[in-house]
């Protein structure tokens, strides 16, 4: 089972490195498109009785499961998640999912790097084998001696320069490399921001090739996804990669935790991230089906940064099962994310003609018997 992390999954891609696991150093996201934060995105989370309860499904299943508090998973102030499309079709992902094949059970995970002052512990010795090992990866043979500490207001990681490459690990587990100079890619291929679907797929094919030993993958699937818009009409998507191997389970979990991210930032360096966390399993929950949480949200046991209650079903425009993960979060647990289309605010409507706006609307995806603390939609961000 995979048991990898990617710790930001709900942030953009290019939020999703060194600056934004440093609150200090993150870069102001440049979209005009309002979005989630990753790092604001903290879910206040406990786990009741039983949360040392790690087992076999297959061999040993539990006679009864944890039960899991939730908490707010927008708590802590941030901005609402919402995207610009003339269509919810344009909001695109290869997210494996879909209805036919929802799994009847998802793994809840233990969040290994959550600590509640935000400092996890960390063993230097494996973060300087994971160092080196995804150095040998890049063609990069080095030695622990040649391991330097990357210290802000305190230690913050280790990383190893050989040339143009940068590459460095930090105390979340986040692995980082940076390709500076001219022409890291050929001529031909792209990652710019704006770039097209077609363009990025031709890279993606280039990239998987290139990549092949660092993205240690047996069958990867390019993730070309989201392509919403910004305040000037130009679309914008992300471009990263999971293994599309094994059922339909292990896919699901791949997407979420396994995923090895690609961009170029504006001086042309490329860019390329991963989480090398290992998380524990607290449990295997049983999973509501897309249209059992479709009555949730009905009836209002939705969380939402929209700040709007639900306008009906029929406005409900697009579905998918994801992980909320956070490196502020204890748990990563599945839900079921409703892309809503809302009334446009300010005069985006007139600066794009046609243009929706979609907020989404997040139901655990957990059977509620093992939730303490189902959201109930009360008037504000819950």
């Amino acid at each position: 089972m995979k048991s990898e992390r990617l710790l930001y999954a709900l942030e953009d891609i290019n939020d999703e490195y060194i600056e934004q696991a440093a609150p200090k150093h993150k870069k102001k996201a440049n979209k005009i498109w309002i979005k989630v934060c990753a790092v604001a995105a903290c879910v206040a989370v406990t786990v009741a009785a039983g949360l040392g309860l790690f087992f076999d499904k297959e061999k040993h299943p539990p006679v009864e499961l944890p039960v899991l508090t939730l908490g707010n998973i927008f708590e802590g102030g941030m901005s609402m998640e919402a995207h610009w499309a003339y269509s919810a079709d344009e909001l695109i992902s290869s997210n494996p999912w879909t209805e036919e094949k929802t799994p009847e059970s998802l793994p809840v995970y233990k969040n290994s790097v959550y600590t509640e002052d935000g400092n996890p512990d960390y063993n230097a010795k494996q973060m300087k084998n994971i160092l080196l090992e995804y150095a040998a990866k890049l063609g990069i043979n080095m030695a622990a001696k040649d391991i330097k500490e990357t210290v802000y207001d305190s230690f913050y990681g280790y990383y190893i320069e050989s040339g143009n490459i940068r590459i460095e690990l930090n105390i979340w587990m986040m692995l980082n490399v940076e390709i500076s100079g001219e022409d890291v890619l050929p001529s031909g291929y792209t990652l710019d921001r704006y770039a097209s679907f077609d363009e990025l797929k031709k890279t993606a094919e280039y990239l998987k090739k290139e990549y092949a030993d660092f993205l240690g993958m047996s069958k990867p699937v390019a993730d070309i996804s989201l392509g919403d818009y910004d305040v000037y009409g130009r679309r914008n998507f992300s471009l990263s990669f999971y293994d599309g191997a094994g059922d339909a389970e292990n896919q699901i979990e791949n997407y979420n935790f396994g995923k090895v991210h690609f961009r170029t930032d504006e001086n042309g360096s490329l860019h390329i991230s991963r989480s090398c966390s290992k998380d524990e399993i607290i449990g295997v929950y049983p999973i509501i089906t897309a249209d059992e949480a479709l009555n949730l949200l009905q009836s209002g046991n939705y969380v939402t940064s929209v700040g709007k209650e639900f306008g009906g079903k029929e406005k409900i425009k697009k579905v998918e099962l994801i992980y909320h993960n956070s490196n502020l979060s204890e748990i990563s647990v599945p839900y079921y994310r409703f892309y809503v289309e809302i009334e446009n605010e300010g005069n985006i409507a007139e600066e794009l003609p046609g243009i929706k706006t979609y907020g989404t609307y997040y139901v655990p995806a957990v059977k509620s018997e093992y939730i303490s603390d189902m959201p109930l939609w009360n008037g504000g961000i819950n």
